[in-house]
């Protein structure tokens, strides 16, 4: 099935922000099924500022989006949230984000 629409939007997948991009790569990196744990683990290696409440309410929210389901512990991707990452992979989303650390850092090497 192709990514893009009929319906004027350009795309038949739904868009996602940073944070729900991050979770839904670390679940198709687990095999688009997983537990919040592991979810967790993989995306804290992309976002070091990540706890695991925000990896709990973006899975949440993408279960509500349709972009996952849930069964007892367990989340797994929906057609609708494979397209939704492929989109994302498209419009060049970047999985790593930086923190206000590192950027402070660069800024203060720039500066010298």
């Amino acid at each position: 099935m192709s990514l893009r629409s009929l319906y004027g939007d350009g795309w038949s997948a739904k868009p996602t922000n940073q944070r729900e991009f991050q979770v839904l790569a670390a679940l198709a990196e687990l095999g688009d099924k997983g537990e919040a744990g592991t979810i967790y683990k993989a995306t804290k290696s992309w976002a070091p500022e990540l706890d695991i409440a925000d990896v709990f309410i973006t899975l949440e929210r993408l279960v509500k989006r349709e972009l996952l389901t849930r069964t007892e512990e367990t989340y797994q991707a929906t057609e609708d949230g494979s397209r939704a990452l492929r989109r994302a992979h498209k419009e060049g989303k970047q999985l790593a984000t930086a923190s206000k650390e590192i950027s402070q850092d660069a800024s203060t090497e720039t500066a010298r």
